[in-house]
């Protein structure tokens, strides 16, 4: 029989553990050899939380996640309507409902009495949507907005207000009718979903035999409950955990939602089993929580003036927890003091991840968090939704909009749509010179001779001064490039008379079609591809995120409005209003941060140490913000006409105070109260009521003594000891320092340095600190011998990709093939998957032109374009591409590939025409032993895959060329090669030529396949074709990688080389000829080897491969990450690696394992040399062992 277990627990951390070690019972009630007929459990959680209960069950020897489901409620639904079929409705997210809403406004504009005069206000369809989704979240029915109008004549209240309201309710139920039809009948919102996932659910829950458990609400909205109530029939078991249950007095949300649950089950005849979970004494963390809960002397108290009871706590007791205080002397410094304290603390043992940071200002706070952690390498998780409107591309089309708006140009807008960097690909030859200084130049050009929008339209912005003209020359066809793209749009805006056959379909239509010939997307993708290359995963997704913003916008605008007539204003109006509710979705870059918390909106686990930051009167609680539509004094009339709504103040007062109760039952080991002296004014501030009862409760509370050393690294400690050298004033430290430095050397200036500022009594105390501070952290990564063969085979088999990996990091290694982790997997179209779309079409499109035949030489090369676009078409059908046919915006992701790959095959075959070189093999695979001198490793297997393989014959001797296709950005630089992070097809090369000892090396080359963005100019009226690819279309496309430098097989590799001295295909480039004949090479524009040179890079390549693999079969793992101080700036696999919260390696802190690649081309050729000359002889004296 079905049965609703109530769980009530003291404080999150209790109830949580507790329903965690029930969740473990029920998966662990069948074997795991029959898991068919194990129940199906289902946990139900806030869409916050769903990532961190997932990571809770998974951990600690839990079962798995086969019968083992955590969901929020709408993620249920959408399960359930995957395997039951869903509506025929069309699902509308909250930017959807704003439009609808949107929608009703402009129909019902000018028959609304009291709105009307605020309809330009910017902001109000906001409001208006807030208050509208608060109606249809508690299930409010438009007649009840009319029902409520009619009974308020009779109220015996006061006449203006009678008035303001009755209007204000008129116009609400105008509009709330029409959006609430319109989202009834024809889409589906959160609360249609709900609804509908309650009829759908009892054939679910029938058929899975499903427990559930409802855990992290402290309330329900009515959909929510009427789903509940359906699980309680259908269900064998609903269990739903309560927290801030206290015998001595609940916290009154609580009991107001237990209240209704046990309604809803009476009304059901649902037996009800109420579980009481007890307060765990053996942890340290709870009892603040209770100790404030049991007296009912919670926040309301102080703010009323009350003062709470004393209670007294002996010193050794078990319950009392750490309670510590920071104290700044401003807002800034208070957040530092915290950062210091995070520092200190994980040098003592502790992760990232266990602390949390709970603040008020989480928006205004969150640009100086950052900033101040960054600077102390302490990683952060913003929990919160950060708008879009600041990204360039929100910010581009914003500007755009707001001269739609008013139908006219406008100059400081058109500035910023410049300054974004969109245009780009529009300004095509201009590029060069499109610049931020260029834009700065000709902003300061429009402000010195006042430039006006409508100048923009006349050629020299309308000037006829020959001084004025002569300066603005440089801008001309920058203001004509800028000014054609957007003349389309500007006069269809103008045509006011044809305004009523334009609809919000026709706008929506005509600003894709303006941003396409803009080429805005392909500039952005642009930006992709260099976040990916760099490795910034954040930005990455940002871009993504935007241009995803971008065409949810115009869809559902479509959708919404898309059949309504409407002018440009209005059309730019509403977009604006939509653009502006746009926000970032926060993703986790790695499971080892700091969480920063919003007071109100976060949810959470329990954590061991939880600090409240801003503890000054007003900030903790936080003080409410009533900026909605309807005034309190409406809101608590509406609330005694029993309609259910969000509360009015005095119960927001009470929920503000469980919410601050239930943040501390979430903390296990210590709670921090954070708070400053002096705010942004100067003027100082009041303590928060916590603080005066935190005194009360437990008077020896420590207050934290932390200091810049506590979070010292070494290389900050290193350029500590420095300042303090130039400060120390004593002539026998400067003596004693540059006599040992003498005689020590300087690699040992810092321990010299040290150990004189130790003889200073004033820098004495510091230097010690420095010192125990910036010790080192050593992190080890060992495993048996015997274990690593078992993972890595006998003898081990090695791929490119393994190798590159291992000497990139070998934890790395260790982490992703050893103990095979991966990231959370996101439904998302990535680089990996375009990539292996690019290669797939390269390969098929290959071997339909390179055959026997070789078609490719008679086609032209738009034929061959062509061929390569439908070959993409064809291949984007296979099942595992089907996306890419999903929707509009897949469709176009899919057109701009086809760009990429129609532009890439028209390079490369323009290549082969001017080569005698044929491809012989496309991903071709490569499996190889290698036989080695060396005995730990007598054996190692070498496998691959080649994208493309091409032979030629010169003089009677075979000469290979290998090829790889990139679709990334990919450095190959010498110091590179040397780290071993540059292996790919320099391993393939040495297979080759160790199967085929007659092959020579002819190059080994990477292709770009990616999107160059370059405009052309191409010669008009043209015949020959490939007279249309322009040396500066071919340099964006030209080959990357090693070349034979012998001139016979350089002319079979590209013909042009027969007049030309530089090659548009190859990197090479000659100089002049001697008397001789032969032509010299230019050192810096030409990567050529000689056979000797050839067999150096194949020596070193195979030891290599051998270090490699004998570090593997010896199971050393140590961190050990790479460093790149070659570029511009340094370069280091952690930044961005997924395993830096398992592996715990500090880069400032473990500089000694740190390996520091080369930093010129001729160091790194020394390296090369070194160890080529140690395998060749390694391998000379296994040839005379095996004689």
């Amino acid at each position: 029989m079905p049965e609703l277990s109530l769980w009530k627990a003291p404080r999150p951390l209790d109830g949580y553990t507790r329903l965690l070690d029930v969740l473990t019972a029920y998966q662990r009630l069948v074997p795991d050899d029959a898991l068919s007929d194990r129940p199906l459990t289902l946990v139900l959680t806030p869409d916050q939380m769903t990532f961190q209960v997932e990571q809770a069950l998974f951990q600690k020897d839990r079962p798995g996640s086969l019968t083992l489901q955590v969901y929020s409620f709408k993620r249920l639904a959408w399960r359930v309507f995957q395997l039951l079929g869903g509506s025929e409705r069309l699902p509308l997210t909250s930017l959807g409902q704003r439009l609808i809403v949107a929608r009703a406004i402009h129909r019902h504009g000018e028959k609304l009495l009291t709105l009307k005069r605020a309809l330009k206000t910017r902001g109000l369809l906001d409001k208006i949507s807030r208050l509208f989704n608060e109606f249809r979240h508690y299930s409010l029915e438009p007649e009840a907005l009319l029902k409520v109008r009619t009974g308020l004549a009779d109220e015996d209240l006061d006449d203006m207000f009678k008035q303001s309201f009755a209007a204000k309710l008129e116009d609400l139920y105008l509009l709330y009718q029409d959006v609430h039809g319109l989202l009834e009948d024809a889409y589906l919102d959160h609360e249609s979903t709900l609804k509908l996932l309650a009829e759908k659910i009892p054939e679910y829950v029938s058929k899975m035999k499903a427990v559930f458990f409802v855990l992290g609400f402290s309330s329900f909205t009515p959909e929510e409950r009427s789903v509940l109530g359906v699980l309680m029939q259908h269900a064998e078991r609903v269990n739903i955990l309560l927290n801030g249950y206290s015998t001595e007095g609940t916290h009154p949300e609580i009991v107001r939602t237990e209240q209704k649950l046990l309604e809803l089950a009476e009304k059901l005849n649902v037996p009800v089993h109420h579980e009481v979970v007890p307060l765990d004494v053996n942890q340290s963390a709870g009892p603040l929580y209770t100790l404030w809960a049991s007296t009912r002397a919670p926040l309301s108290h102080a703010v009323n003036g009350r003062t709470p009871p004393t209670v007294e706590v002996s010193e050794g007791s078990q319950n009392v927890p750490e309670v510590l205080q920071v104290i700044g002397r401003d807002r800034a410094e208070q957040y530092e003091r915290i950062a210091f304290f995070i520092r200190r603390e994980v040098r003592r043992g502790r992760k990232f991840r266990d602390f949390a940071i709970i603040t008020g200002r989480i928006e205004t706070d969150g640009e100086v968090i950052e900033r101040i952690f960054g600077m102390l390498d302490i990683p952060v998780f913003m929990d919160k939704a950060e708008e879009m409107r600041h990204h360039p591309l929100m910010r581009f089309l914003t500007a755009w909009l707001e001269q739609l708006a008013d139908g006219e140009l406008d100059t400081p807008l058109l500035i910023d749509m410049l300054k974004t960097g969109l245009l780009t690909e529009q300004l095509g030859t201009l590029q060069k010179t499109y610049a931020t200084d260029m834009v700065e130049m000709l902003e300061n050009f429009c402000l010195s001779f006042g430039v006006r929008g409508r100048d923009w339209w006349i050629p020299y912005f309308g000037f006829k001064d020959e001084t004025a003209r002569k300066k603005s020359t440089p801008f001309e066809m920058l203001r004509q490039a800028l000014t054609d793209a957007l003349r389309p749009l500007m006069e269809r805006r103008r045509q006011k008379e044809a305004s009523a056959e334009f609809t919000g379909r026709t706008w929506a239509l005509a600003v894709w079609e303006t941003l396409s010939v803009m080429n805005v997307g392909r500039v952005l993708a642009r930006w992709m591809d260099d976040a990916a290359a760099e490795g910034d995963e954040m930005l990455l997704e940002r871009h993504e995120q935007a241009w995803n913003g971008l065409v949810d916008v115009l869809d559902e605008f479509v959708e919404a409005l898309g059949d309504v007539p409407m002018e440009g204003a209005t059309f730019a109006e509403i977009m604006l209003s939509a653009v502006d509710a746009l926000t970032f979705k926060t993703i986790p870059q790695t499971v080892d941060a700091v969480v920063v918390a919003s007071f109100e909106q976060s949810r959470m686990l329990p954590v061991p140490v939880l600090i409240f930051a801003n503890a000054i009167f007003g900030e903790l609680p936080p003080s409410l913000n009533d900026d909605g539509l309807l005034l309190e004094a409406e809101r608590s009339y509406l609330l005694r006409r029993g309609l259910e709504l969000a509360p009015d103040v005095h119960e927001a007062v009470d929920i503000l105070d469980g919410r601050f109760l239930e943040w501390l039952g979430t903390a296990r080991e210590q709670i921090v109260f954070a708070s400053f002296t002096f705010d942004e004014s100067g003027e100082r501030a009041s303590p928060a009521p916590v603080l005066d009862m935190l005194k009360r409760l437990f008077p020896g509370h420590a207050v934290l003594d932390v200091a810049w050393y506590d979070a010292m690294t070494p290389r900050r400690a290193f350029r500590e000891l420095i300042r303090l050298r130039h400060q120390a004033n004593d002539a026998r430290v400067r003596v004693e320092t540059k006599e040992a430095t003498r005689a020590e050397g300087t690699r040992s200036f810092s321990q010299v340095l040290e150990k004189a500022l130790l003889a200073i009594p004033e820098t004495q105390h510091l230097v010690e600190k420095l010192r125990e501070q910036s010790s080192w952290v050593d992190v080890t990564a060992e495993i048996p011998e015997e274990l690593a063969r078992a993972l890595f085979g006998q003898p081990p088999k090695l791929s490119a990709t393994y190798l590159e990996s291992f000497y990139s990091c070998p934890y790395l290694f260790w982490a992703r093939y050893g103990l095979g982790l991966e990231e959370r997997k996101v439904f998302k179209i990535n680089r990996l998957d375009t990539g292996v779309l690019y290669h797939e079409t390269l390969k098929n499109l290959g071997r339909s032109l390179a055959g026997a035949d070789l078609k490719y030489r008679e086609l032209s090369l738009e034929e061959i374009e062509k061929r390569a676009s439908r070959l993409l078409l064809e291949t984007s059908m296979q099942p595992k591409y089907r996306i890419f046919s999903h929707d509009a915006r897949h469709q176009s992701m899919l057109s701009r590939l086809s760009d990429v790959v129609e532009r890439a095959s028209r390079a490369y075959f323009a290549h082969l025409k001017k080569s005698h070189f044929v491809p012989q093999g496309f991903e071709h695979p490569i499996r190889y032993t290698l036989v080695t001198a060396n005995p730990k490793v007598p054996e190692i297997v070498l496998e691959g895959q080649v994208d493309r393989y091409d032979v030629a014959v010169i003089e009677g001797k075979p000469y290979i060329r290998l090829i790889d296709y990139k679709s990334s950005q990919y450095d190959w630089r010498w110091p590179y090669i040397a780290g071993g992070l540059r292996l790919q097809l320099l391993l393939y090369l040495l297979t080759f030529l160790k199967e085929h000892p007659d092959m020579r090396p002819a190059a080994v080359l990477y292709l770009p396949v990616q999107d160059q963005i370059e405009r052309v100019n191409v010669p008009p009226d043209t015949d020959d074709a490939e007279q249309d690819l322009s040396r500066r279309f071919l340099d964006k496309y030209r080959a990357r990688g090693l070349l034979t430098a012998d001139e016979k097989v350089l002319l079979a590799m590209d013909t042009t080389l027969e007049k030309e001295k530089r090659s548009p295909y190859l990197p090479v480039e000659f100089t002049s000829t001697g008397k001789d004949g032969k032509r010299s090479y230019h050192k810096s524009r030409s990567s050529v080897l000689d056979e000797k040179d050839w067999m150096t890079l194949t020596a070193f390549v195979e030891e290599k491969i051998i270090e490699a693999g004998e570090q593997i079969i010896s199971g050393q793992f140590t961190p050990s990450p790479y460093r790149d101080r070659s570029g511009s700036a340094l370069s280091m696999p952690c930044q961005h690696c997924p395993y830096q919260g398992v592996c715990r390696f500090e880069p400032d802190q473990g500089l000694r394992h740190v390996r520091p690649l080369s930093k010129t081309k001729d160091q790194a050729l020394d390296v090369i040399k070194t160890k080529a000359e140690r395998q060749m002889l390694l391998s000379k004296e296994g040839m005379r062992r095996d004689l």
